[in-house]
């Protein structure tokens, strides 16, 4: 349980910094590279301020186990401000790396260095091939 939180909560900056969130593109794929640019600005915003959200009321949620010297209810009886760390610490820097890819994006846009072709990464190396129309004109 303690390597899944980890994984977890100290993955996500990470794979926020080399831009490998998993991503829904259906209708993104489809608008003008200026309006895709700010869309994604606009919900990495959102995603920002629920990141600080969570960051700024697990801090203090982490320093109370510290304080209160809690463990965990099992035979084992690990420090739970182990666990907890990971949570305010994920977040604080996935905050960061929010803010980075915002003004990555916004200083872009400035220059007018925009992608000018959306890709559809999970189709791009599958052939579907094409259905047939009439069975019996084989």
């Amino acid at each position: 349980m303690y390597l899944l939180i980890f994984t977890v909560f100290a993955g996500a900056p990470f794979v926020q910094k080399n831009d490998h969130h998993l991503n829904v593109d259906l209708l993104i794929i489809h608008l003008s590279p200026k309006s895709r640019e700010i869309t994604l600005i606009v919900v990495s915003v959102a995603s920002c301020i629920f990141t600080a959200i969570l960051a700024w009321y697990a801090w203090p949620m982490w320093w109370e186990s510290v304080v209160g010297n809690e463990h965990s209810e099992s035979l084992w009886g690990p420090p739970l401000w182990i666990s907890y760390f990971f949570l305010p610490l994920g977040m604080t820097l996935l905050f960061l790396q929010y803010i980075v890819y915002i003004r990555d994006k916004i200083m872009n846009l400035k220059k007018g260095d925009l992608i000018r072709k959306a890709e559809r990464f999970e189709l791009k190396d599958i052939e579907i091939p094409k259905a047939k129309t009439d069975p019996k004109a084989d």
